[in-house]
């Protein structure tokens, strides 16, 4: 991606008033003469006209650089004071805006649940307002392109160090320290602190003054993880045909004490509460093993290009496997795991994955966040 230079905050908001100028049609008018601006932050900075005389008055905050998640809840809550303040002065809508170079995924993702409009200098731009009737959303760069070069070392949450540490986490590990986590996850504590850094930075979790987790994100965590990881392309995949069909398999593989766990949808149905049916029939019957020759030769089942209606996954790291749990002699996914491999899956898995989400989320109320 080519790299763009980074904009002081006057050109920031120039930009944001000649894309609306190029962008609403002739008969609205975007003002500034009137503006103004005190140091307590109060006050807005231009003025959309609408062409049946109504107006909105935008607040514009800029944060040059790239505007991480973790800025978001801080920048919210004085926009919003910013709002109220100037709602009892005008007569007229308000619209606070964030403005920086880049606004990254999960930055966009939290404003999407206020009231603040957001633009970068990508093209990622959305900007609501009642009166006079506006609504302009578009979708510019899916990453930074000019990052921060402190920044590089943790960008995602690829690979078995990431992916221990998430999992973790969504599975309520007693003691989430850095230390104490990386003991409990199976990592170093390196890896441990840069995992936690990147997770409190994108505000998946929360951490008080001494670096320990007090809060976790568990729905957009999991979300977050399963951008970096597919259950298909992550693990090793084998798609098979059974002759006998799925619950002949299911059956034969405790009758013959093969070494398996089921996943996706037949995991969902184990985590379902009773009286609950799936979404839909199990037509793909997902199954880890780390002996996978095993069980293609002692059930007989055939390679399928097409047509497949079993998959055999060698998981990529043992991290796959942990927590799984074991009814009826057949053992399945823990429900972490299973949400990530359904967010991933073909078809249905991803309705399937909000599914269990809800249904954890009953529990945990963690799960709603």
């Amino acid at each position: 991606m080519t790299r763009i230079r980074q904009k002081s905050g006057s050109d920031l908001e120039d930009e944001l008033i000649q894309f609306l100028l190029t962008t609403l049609p002739q008969s609205w008018e975007v003002d500034q003469a009137l503006a103004r601006r005190s140091e307590s932050d109060h006050g807005y900075d231009f003025v959309i006209h609408g062409p049946d005389g109504s107006q909105t008055f935008v607040i514009v905050k800029t944060l040059p650089g790239s505007t991480t998640p973790a800025e978001i809840p801080r920048v919210v809550k004085r926009l919003r004071h910013a709002r109220e303040v100037l709602e009892g002065q005008q007569a007229g809508a308000v619209l606070p805006v964030i403005v920086s170079n880049f606004i990254s995924e999960r930055a966009r993702e939290l404003l999407e649940k206020t009231e603040i409009g957001w633009f970068d200098s990508t093209g990622n731009v959305k900007l609501e307002a009642e009166r006079p009737s506006l609504f302009i959303k578009q979708a510019g760069a899916s990453r930074n392109p000019s990052p921060d070069t402190e920044n590089r070392r943790q960008k995602s949450l690829k690979g078995p160090g990431a992916a221990r540490v998430v999992r973790a986490l969504l599975d309520g590990a007693s003691d989430t320290r850095v230390r104490a986590l990386a003991e409990h996850a199976g990592v170093g504590a390196a890896t441990s602190a840069r995992i936690l850094g990147y997770l409190a930075q994108e505000h998946l979790v929360d951490r008080d003054e001494r670096a320990t987790v007090r809060r976790i994100h568990k729905r957009s965590l999991v979300q977050a993880w399963a951008r970096d990881y597919h259950v298909m392309s992550t693990n090793h995949v084998t798609p098979v045909v059974v002759p006998r069909g799925l619950d002949w398999m299911t059956k034969q593989l405790v009758e013959r004490r093969l070494p398996h766990v089921l996943a996706g949808s037949a995991a969902l149905r184990r985590y379902l509460p009773k009286g609950v049916a799936a979404l839909t029939p199990l037509s793909l019957l997902a199954v880890y093993s780390n002996d996978v020759p095993r069980l293609k030769r002692e059930l007989r089942l055939r390679d399928a290009e097409y047509a497949a209606n079993a998959v055999l996954l060698e998981p990529f790291d043992e991290v796959v496997l942990r927590g799984a749990r074991e009814s009826g002699g057949n053992r399945y996914t823990a429900p972490s795991q299973t949400v990530a491999d359904l967010l991933t899956s073909p078809g249905r898995g991803p309705q399937e994955a909000e599914q269990l989400i809800e249904t954890l989320a009953d529990q945990d109320e963690e799960w709603t966040l």
